[in-house]
């Protein structure tokens, strides 16, 4: 990805709270999409009504890294070998680039499948952890309805967005958002949070 580019997101980042990088963008290969999905999918799911932020929700959620009290990894294989792309260095530069940070950790990553009728309620993701920056959502799903992702920013109008797949969108944790209500198929997607802060999740230390 080039310098000019990733001054492009962050400037978008910083202006909006949000910004989506389609595959043409490079942040991602077709073929990193595609293995990161052949992983997403060999997860184990389980029905979540309740959310992280304690949000009405009502979908199936995969695990590869849970942060409640502490980050940590779950379903290892799987989950280090979506580390390997995610967590390399090429894209922690990138990272560090549209954030301005120098220290970025990965503190929580899932998989979210939506079908008819599933969707995430309005919340704000440093509810759940205090110290997340950004949420980065990567879009396998293609063929659904409803399922827009909205931002709520204060004094602005709500902004949304369809997240076609292969796109990926970077948003920042300190505004409230949801996922509004699947009308016809699935939508599918990984998500996981990047955080400056490495130690204890906040919201439960003592």
């Amino acid at each position: 990805m080039t310098s000019s580019a990733s001054t492009k997101y962050k400037q978008e980042l910083a202006k909006i709270g949000c910004v989506e990088i389609p595959l043409e963008g490079k942040f991602l290969t077709k073929e990193e999409f595609e293995h990161l999905e052949f992983l997403a999918d060999s997860l184990p799911v389980e029905r979540v009504v309740i959310g992280d932020a304690d949000e009405p929700n009502y979908l199936d959620v995969g695990r590869f890294m849970t942060d409640i009290e502490k980050s940590e990894i779950v379903n290892e294989d799987i989950t280090k070998d979506a580390l390997s792309i995610l967590g390399s260095s090429q894209k922690f530069e990138f990272y560090k680039e549209v954030l301005r940070e120098e220290s970025l950790y990965i503190r929580r990553m899932q998989y979210n499948v939506m079908e008819t009728g599933s969707f995430i309620g309005l919340h704000l993701d440093q509810d759940s952890n205090p110290d997340y920056l950004v949420a980065i959502v990567i879009q396998f799903g293609e063929k659904y309805e409803g399922g827009e992702f909205v931002l709520k920013r204060e004094e602005a109008e709500s902004i949304s967005y369809k997240p076609q797949k292969h796109t990926t969108i970077i948003s920042d944790c300190s505004i409230p958002h949801e996922v509004t209500r699947i009308t016809k198929g699935n939508r599918k997607s990984l998500v996981y949070f990047l955080s400056k802060h490495e130690g204890l999740n906040r919201r439960y230390k003592k």
